[in-house]
């Protein structure tokens, strides 16, 4: 585990009045639930079948052509590798912000950078061994019930492409102007790929963690929720934000049920404990605290940082990270379980967070 000091504790509700805050601590231990790590069954398992389509899924692999030319051949062999994907590569450029794609110049900055240089040909040559054709097709097979089950839930909508790309270690997933979805294999390497401790990257441990081919299923379903459900990013309070973290977090309930629970929020079985017995504590000093209703931009985006705990006054070192996305999971999948009359679809989609707060009855505990 990367966390050192992450117990399962428990923190005790000592949570006065506003005025004796400052005396209170959230700490006390607790007893262990072992089941809280494991897999959690939505309401939606016997509700959401898996469709009939897509039949299969294929995964394009668009680094293999980008990466088989020399130097020689650019840029004239890089305008045909594009054509044959136009989206995956503006979607590209505009990621990596190096410009458009009919400029020379841009396409030069490209091939310089993220094709032709010693250490990105090692990486990408290494990222293609590592996903042969049996590890995709692994993948391509863990993720097709998912997809069949989105094409039940979500019946008229596009069942998005897949394909893979380098991404210089940028991007985890993206989503094309056409809407098909990119798996940036080089940050699913596995925690002890070589590059991943370089003081260049600057990557933390509890990101390294979650760098490990088990995490392409969630991550790639969180791009597809995204297809039909894009986040608002205007969202007006706390409230919202958590509800909106926990609509994603139960859709991957709905089209993954045997996905592990800590594997779709990212994180430690530990951490996943921790916040289970936690839950009503962490509610009561939203609550009490008159948090979940703040519009102010630097506290609510605490409770959805990463990092190896959440950084909010009041809120335990002990906590796992983001734990407002995890209040928000539980609270949606407490509306579910109160509101049965209400479609799985209508539930991923309400935005009025006060109502749904209302409906859900949720009070701290699931």
């Amino acid at each position: 585990m990367s966390y050192r000091g992450v117990n399962a504790g428990k923190f005790s509700s000592l949570l006065l009045s506003k005025n004796t805050q400052a005396a209170c601590r959230l700490f006390a231990f607790g007893l262990l639930c072992n089941a809280w790590a494991c897999k959690t069954p939505p309401r939606s398992e016997t509700e959401i079948k898996p469709s009939s389509e897509p039949k299969n899924l294929k995964i394009e692999r668009t680094e293999k052509a980008l990466f088989a030319l020399s130097p020689a051949e650019w840029p004239e062999g890089f305008k045909s590798v594009q054509s044959a994907n136009p989206d995956v590569y503006e979607a590209l450029f505009r990621v990596m912000r190096i410009g458009r794609m009919d400029s020379l110049q841009a396409i030069s900055i490209f091939g310089q950078q993220y094709v032709f240089g010693r250490q990105v040909k090692e990486l990408a040559g290494e990222m293609i061994k590592r996903f042969d054709d049996a590890r995709m097709d692994s993948i391509e097979a863990a993720l097709l019930p998912a997809f069949q089950r989105f094409h039940a839930l979500y019946p008229t909508a596009q069942i998005p492409g897949l394909f893979t790309f380098n991404s210089s270690f940028g991007y985890k997933t993206i989503i094309t102007p056409a809407g098909r979805i990119g798996i940036g294999l080089d940050l699913f390497m596995g925690r002890d790929y070589r590059y991943y401790k370089s003081p260049d990257l600057q990557f933390n441990e509890y990101d390294i963690r979650r760098f490990e081919a088990s995490y392409i299923e969630p991550e790639v379903l969180t791009a597809l929720f995204e297809t039909v459900e894009p986040r608002e990013n205007d969202n007006k309070d706390l409230l919202a934000d958590m509800i909106e973290a926990g609509q994603t977090l139960y859709f991957l309930d709905i089209v993954s049920p045997d996905l592990e629970d800590s594997l779709k929020i990212g994180y430690s079985k530990m951490q996943l404990k921790w916040a289970r017995e936690n839950e009503t504590e962490i509610w009561t000093h939203l609550t009490e605290n008159e948090m979940i209703y703040s519009t102010e931009e630097l506290k609510r985006s605490r409770y959805f940082i990463d990092g190896p705990f959440t950084v909010s006054e009041g809120v335990p070192r002990e906590s796992p990270p983001r734990i407002g996305q995890f209040i928000g999971w539980m609270m949606v999948k407490k509306f579910a379980e109160e509101n049965p009359d209400i479609s799985l679809s209508e539930i991923l989609h309400m935005k009025d967070s006060r109502a749904f707060l209302s409906k859900s009855r949720y009070r701290g505990k699931s």
